[in-house]
C-alpha cells in the first residue's frame, strides 16, 4: 500500500485489493484496450509534467485516490500532493503535479479528474450544509 493510500480516512470500507480492482475497474471503464489517440501522436518514450488544479473553489477530497491511479499507469511518476483532503482551497490552487510518462499521465488523467471531481463535489456540498446549520441544535 502506497503512503497516499495511508492517508485515507480509516473508515474507509475497502481493503487495499479492493482498492486496486476499483481503480483497475474505473481505468477499464474510461480507456478500455488504451488511449488510442496518445498512442497515435505522443512518442513512447516522452515525459511531461501536468498540474491538477482546481477550477472553483472547494473542498478537497480524492487526492490519494488519484495518486494511486497515476501511479497505476507509472509507477515511476513523481507526484507532489499540494494541499491535503479536506482542505478548502481557491479556483486555479494546484492540487498536485504529476511527473513522468507522457503517455501514461494521459490515460490516466481522466479518470483521477473524475474522482477527484466527484468527491470534492460531495465534500464541498456537505461543508455548505453543515455552514448553513452552523450555530443551530441540528446534526449533520
Amino acid at each position: 500500500m502506497s503512503a497516499a493510500i495511508k492517508e485515507l480516512p480509516p473508515a474507509l470500507p475497502m481493503s487495499d485489493v479492493e482498492i486496486a480492482a476499483f481503480i483497475a475497474n474505473a481505468l477499464a471503464e474510461d480507456i478500455g484496450a488504451g488511449d488510442l489517440t496518445s498512442e497515435a501522436i505522443v512518442p513512447v518514450d516522452a515525459t511531461f509534467t501536468a498540474a491538477m488544479v482546481a477550477r472553483e473553489p472547494l473542498v478537497v477530497a480524492g487526492l490519494p485516490l488519484a495518486v494511486e491511479i497515476f501511479k497505476h499507469l507509472d509507477a515511476h511518476a513523481q507526484i507532489d500532493v499540494l494541499v491535503q483532503d479536506g482542505a478548502l482551497v481557491a479556483a486555479r490552487h494546484v492540487l498536485l503535479t504529476v511527473s513522468g510518462q507522457a503517455r501514461a499521465i494521459l490515460a490516466a488523467e481522466r479518470t483521477a479528474l473524475n474522482i477527484v471531481q466527484h468527491l470534492s463535489g460531495i465534500a464541498t456540498l456537505t461543508r455548505c450544509y453543515a455552514d448553513a446549520i452552523k450555530g443551530t441544535r441540528a446534526i449533520l
